[in-house]
């Protein structure tokens, strides 16, 4: 009886540990960009036709090579891409995710990667919002006051700022900025552009119009 119960004891521990072990599981493909446990990136407030481009990466953390199956997306608008070619242990690939940023108003956006790690799938996250008001898009509108001290820095000062962020500087006439604003104003310039050319068109279609009617009301006569 009491060999009955020492066997039963060894069972119960040995199928303990087993599932301990696999609860403890190394995920085999881990990305970077992780907000509370979830895979995301947040573009925030940007301007109709700004980047829409975000890298994420990850790592193969298991013994094999790792190979992605497949990558959907939940929208037409956010369009991944992936590494055809299998990732060795301990080397990194990249997804990437492109948004159409001429489509405004607030996306959240789900990618999911299919692969051969036991963790499969992983669940990506793209959100933000559009702007598409000129209010939202001219530089400086609503707080006018720091668009110096934000908008718009010296070449020192941006050298400074990009060594310590990593982000790159983009030269302008006044300046050199971050890419994001450089982005900004460009969007609102090309926004300007496209509605001055279209009121020209409007404007010149009603006069060919008018010409057109006092001829044939000429002709009549």
């Amino acid at each position: 009886m009491k060999q009955i119960g020492i066997l039963i004891f060894t069972l119960i521990l040995g199928c303990n540990l087993v599932m301990g072990q696999s609860k403890k599981e190394k995920e085999e493909m881990t990305f970077d960009k992780v907000i509370d446990g979830i895979v995301t990136h947040d573009f925030g407030s940007i301007v109709y036709g700004a980047n829409g481009n975000v890298d994420f990466t990850f790592t193969n953390n298991g013994t094999r090579d790792l190979s992605i199956n497949n990558v959907e997306s939940s929208c037409g608008c956010a369009v991944p891409s992936w590494p055809k070619e299998p990732v060795k242990p301990g080397q990194t690939g990249t997804v990437k995710v492109k948004y159409d940023t001429k489509l405004t108003g607030p996306f959240n956006k789900t990618i999911a990667v299919y692969s051969n790690a036991n963790n499969s799938p992983v669940r990506l996250v793209i959100r933000g919002k559009v702007n598409a008001q000129p209010s939202d898009l001219k530089p400086g509108a609503t707080a006018p006051d720091q668009q110096r001290s934000i908008d718009i820095q010296t070449e020192e000062e941006y050298q400074k700022n990009s060594a310590k962020t990593g982000t790159p500087m983009v030269k302008t006439a006044k300046g050199v900025m971050p890419p994001d604003k450089a982005a900004q104003k460009e969007a609102y310039k090309n926004m300007v552009k496209q509605r001055s050319a279209n009121a020209g068109q409007a404007t010149t279609t009603g006069t060919q119009q008018v010409t057109q009617k006092t001829t044939k009301t000429a002709t009549k006569k």
